[in-house]
């Protein structure tokens, strides 16, 4: 058969199936790794003894494949780690974050990602994580850049949902892309900390593109 001759492309739809399953889906972890490990073991028997049913081995290592894609995207998710920004015991005072995107020049802000690490509750700071997509006034001295350690004055907002069934679902775009959270900052309401870039290689590679901005 076609497939046959392919396995990697079949594998590598499966474990895209199991990413999109998760995405669209919200299916207990428990039912996933318990469903994993039959499919697992069905797979390792058809394939090692089971020598009449052995076809069977195929579709339970692609269902093996699928699930391990669930997991791994489940792992990276940090919406569901108990230090997420949604789970917090408290309205946000404040947070500190990294920004860790490239920063991207619009008319009247600079749009970048930032890496939450620390926030502000009942007047102590906890560990935090979560991503905040900020809209930088222009008017700031100093333009924002990759690595700079902000210390914001007050809580991000949650992006919200679409409110016509027609309407584009921003909400669901920035989720793709890790994000929850958005805010406009003005001038006075952060203080640049340090300079802390999340990666040196991802710097090196800013400094290159825009040799003449100061990473």
């Amino acid at each position: 058969m076609f497939w046959n001759s392919y396995p990697l492309i079949r594998y590598t739809l499966a474990f895209t199936a199991g990413i999109i399953l998760y995405t669209q889906t919200s299916l207990p972890f428990i039912a996933l790794v318990l469903t994993g490990f039959v499919t697992l073991s069905l797979y390792l028997y058809f394939h090692f003894l089971g020598k009449q049913l052995s076809w069977l081995s195929g579709p339970a290592g692609l269902v093996t494949v699928g699930i391990v894609g669930w997991l791994f995207t489940a792992q990276a998710d940090d919406s569901t780690r108990p230090d997420y920004l949604v789970h917090l015991p408290g309205p946000v005072e404040g947070y500190r974050a990294v920004l860790s995107s490239a920063v991207e020049t619009k008319s009247n802000t600079f749009r970048v990602t930032a890496q939450v690490e620390q926030v502000r509750i009942h007047s102590r700071w906890m560990p935090a994580r979560g991503n905040v997509l900020l809209f930088i006034d222009r008017n700031v001295p100093h333009k924002p850049a990759y690595g700079d350690e902000l210390l914001v004055r007050k809580a991000p907002e949650r992006v919200e949902p679409p409110h016509n069934p027609n309407e584009f679902n921003y909400q669901q775009y920035l989720k793709y892309q890790g994000i929850a959270y958005q805010q406009y900052l003005h001038v006075g309401e952060f203080v640049r900390l340090s300079k802390r870039p999340p990666s040196r290689l991802v710097q090196l590679a800013l400094q290159v593109n825009d040799p003449r901005r100061p990473y």
